[in-house]
């Protein structure tokens, strides 16, 4: 419960450094740096860490469930697998990052999105539109 309280309150505090939080604000190295490294139990929180996690949160809400339009000009829909957390979202996406050091100065909702697909914890379903629903 005090992380809980420490985390709103950082995020409240960061609304007050000018720190904007939306998808073209972040790239993939900057949020991996403003990530905590560590969930337990007395680990520091820090602005940035509190940032992450809020920006990771709210991500997950946005997407689950958005269509989007792939390069073939066909649509898709992006669905996170049933209870996926933020802990676990940083985790995978921290691993990735490691994993994949070209990925520093690509947009960090791109690469969430990747990181999560390589493991299986989100996918793409076709979009069948309306005209070809007989």
């Amino acid at each position: 419960m005090k992380v809980l309280i420490a985390v709103t309150i950082l995020l409240i505090a960061s609304l007050f450094c000018g720190v904007q939080a939306s998808a073209s604000t972040f790239i993939a190295g900057d949020l991996q740096a403003a990530c905590p490294t560590s969930f337990e139990k007395d680990a520091k929180i820090s602005i940035d860490n509190a940032m992450c996690v809020g920006y990771i949160a709210g991500w997950l809400d946005g997407i689950n469930g958005d269509i989007i339009k792939k390069d073939d000009g066909k649509f898709v829909q992006f669905q996170l697998a049933k209870g996926v957390t933020t802990k676990q979202v940083i985790a995978v996406f921290l691993k990735y990052m490691e994993a994949h050091p070209e990925a520093q100065n690509k947009d960090g909702e791109e690469i969430l999105m990747l990181s999560l697909l390589e493991v299986r914890l989100a996918r793409f379903v076709p979009v069948v539109p309306e005209s070809e629903i007989h």
